[in-house]
């Protein structure tokens, strides 16, 4: 299923497309996760796996560097149907194989992403797909949760270090791996915010961040086709009005 859902977001790469960030002007940015304090920093994240539904996957956390987070490990196709639980949405055993995850909670108002045009990531990885998972509260009662994923693309050059961008355009709403609807999310009250791998693929992954932050788009970068288009589809769903 989380298979489906990466190739879904794939299918919609115009809306779903990354950006990657170029020698213009540096657009202003507001600093998220970083990762300094070597063992430390690594308290706050949790790991999740299809291990928990009879799958064979394995995610790793470490720090190879006092300023930088490896995530890690090998997605596994291999279902145990002795280990595998009976979903209380589905009604019917769970089959979600060949995934990991990392995440994090957001203390209630430490994000306000209100004012900026989507998020980037300065890292290292293998050509691998990874989804962005960010949990909000709803804009209409600042209560309901839901989960918004994008797909974050490879960077250009696989083990080189690189920054890459996603609009907040790019955000689907997802319920259990399913895509429900393209729609804007509130920005103003994250409070999860995790990287999945579910690309169907049975192999090791690897990718090692420095930072994550909010950015905006510069005057400058409005020339790029890209960034302009980025931009479009960000107003078409009232971010940045």
């Amino acid at each position: 299923m989380f298979g489906r859902l990466t190739r879904h977001l794939l299918n919609n790469m115009k809306s779903s497309q990354t950006i990657e960030s170029t020698g213009l002007t540096i657009s202003p940015n507001l600093s998220l996760l970083t990762f300094q304090g070597g063992e430390s920093s690594l308290s706050r994240w949790r790991l999740d796996c299809d291990r928990e539904h009879g799958g064979f996957s394995e995610p790793r956390l470490s720090t190879p560097s006092d300023e930088t987070m490896l995530f890690s490990g090998h997605t596994s196709l291999e279902l145990d149907h002795t280990r595998t639980v009976t979903s209380p949405f589905e009604k019917r055993r769970s089959t979600r194989t060949g995934w990991c995850c990392m995440h994090t909670e957001i203390p209630v108002g430490q994000w306000n992403l209100r004012d900026y045009d989507g998020l980037k990531f300065s890292l290292r990885s293998d050509m691998r797909h990874y989804a962005i998972n960010l949990t909000t509260r709803g804009i209409m009662d600042g209560i309901q949760a839901s989960l918004f994923q994008a797909v974050l693309q490879p960077p250009p050059k696989p083990g080189v270090w690189g920054e890459v961008r996603i609009p907040f355009g790019a955000f689907m709403e997802t319920d259990r791996g399913m895509v429900i609807a393209h729609r804007a999310m509130n920005l103003e009250t994250p409070t999860r915010f995790g990287i999945l791998i579910a690309d169907g693929t049975d192999a090791p992954f690897e990718m090692e961040l420095r930072e994550i932050s909010a950015f905006r788009f510069t005057e400058d970068e409005m020339e790029i086709p890209a960034v302009r288009e980025a931009v479009d589809l960000n107003r078409s769903l009232g971010y940045g009005m």
